[in-house]
């Protein structure tokens, strides 16, 4: 994360990664059927049934990710990834209560999704060779986006 960046965030709690207490925030968090939200957005990337069915019935989120990556991606996937990863975290923090409470109880938190794997698409890597980029980090930008609309709906920290 930049200097300008820790600058703005510096009067604000900032939440930069979704390890340890904050591991709900992550796409790799595991349901109790075992299911991911990893597992719904490598499903989305693709048309194919057979592809949807491998992806969905993979034992892990890191599974789902690598079956994600070599199923045949839908031509407009570059249109509609964020839209789908939209769906997915709506999903996931509007069907689950005690995840939606959770999340209420980040407040106001900048949420980052703090990472070594150089992804600054959803995140922002924070390795020596990312140190100078800043990460686009629209998972982060959806959480909060997705939090907000939780609490316009459901009131503070229910």
């Amino acid at each position: 994360m930049n200097e300008i960046i820790n600058e703005h965030l510096k009067n604000q709690k900032v939440i930069r990664s979704f390890r340890g207490e904050y591991f709900f925030l992550s796409n790799f968090y595991v349901f109790k059927n075992g299911l991911s939200s990893e597992h719904l957005y490598q499903s989305m990337k693709t048309k194919s049934k057979l592809w949807k069915v491998k992806i969905l019935s993979a034992k892990t989120p890191s599974d789902a990710k690598k079956h994600g990556k070599l199923a045949p991606i839908t031509e407009d996937w570059k249109i509609i990834k964020i839209p789908s990863m939209e769906i997915v975290v709506r999903s996931k923090f509007f069907l689950y209560s005690k995840l939606k409470k959770k999340l209420m109880k980040t407040e106001d938190a900048y949420l980052i999704e703090g990472n070594y794997w150089h992804d600054n698409f959803w995140g922002d890597c924070g390795c020596k060779k990312c140190k100078d980029i800043t990460g686009y980090n629209y998972l982060g930008s959806i959480l909060m986006e997705v939090r907000r609309e939780i609490i316009e709906l459901y009131g503070e920290k229910k």
